[in-house]
């Protein structure tokens, strides 16, 4: 019987005072932790979603994302869109 797949590690590397980029998620994602709330540049793949989100939540100790900015329309880009648009969070996006 062949071995489970190793889940995929995160990888949170610090940027700046209050940017960070999370790695490791299907896709690079952007975090801005603002007094005004928690900007995402794109969301990580489907399959990531979700620890992308508990990773950003507890980065940034926010229950709610502000606005998500997908850079364009790969599913590494977008595998948060469901979840967050769902919740309320602003997506920013090219209509295409």
């Amino acid at each position: 019987m062949p071995a489970a797949p190793a889940a995929q590690e995160l990888l949170l590397t610090p940027l700046a005072d209050q940017l960070t980029l999370i790695t490791g998620g299907g896709g690079n994602v952007t975090v801005f932790n603002s007094p005004e709330g928690v900007l995402l540049v794109d969301g990580g793949s489907p399959q990531m979603s979700r620890q992308v989100l508990k990773a950003v939540r507890t980065l940034t100790g926010a229950r709610s994302i502000h606005t998500l900015f997908n850079t364009h329309w790969h599913y590494d880009q977008t595998g948060s869109n469901a979840e967050l648009g769902a919740a309320g969070t602003r997506i920013i996006a090219h209509e295409n």
